[in-house]
């Protein structure tokens, strides 16, 4: 595969930065890289008979 050609006087589209940001807070080993989830909030339990049929599945129900 060949590299593309560029016209003569054409930069890069994202020059490389001379210097790497710098980092505020150093990387503390004890906090966990991953955060975590929200609480899962479950929902109150509706007394029976409040659920409404499922529409287009009136078939599988009956077996």
């Amino acid at each position: 595969m060949t590299k593309h050609k560029t016209f003569p006087a054409e930069q890069p589209e994202m020059p490389l930065p001379d210097k790497k940001p710098e980092i505020k807070q150093p990387h503390d080993p004890h906090t966990p890289e991953t955060p975590e989830e929200a609480p899962q909030h479950e929902p109150e339990e509706l007394p029976p008979g409040n659920i409404p049929p499922m529409k287009g599945n009136d078939k599988a129900r009956q077996h």
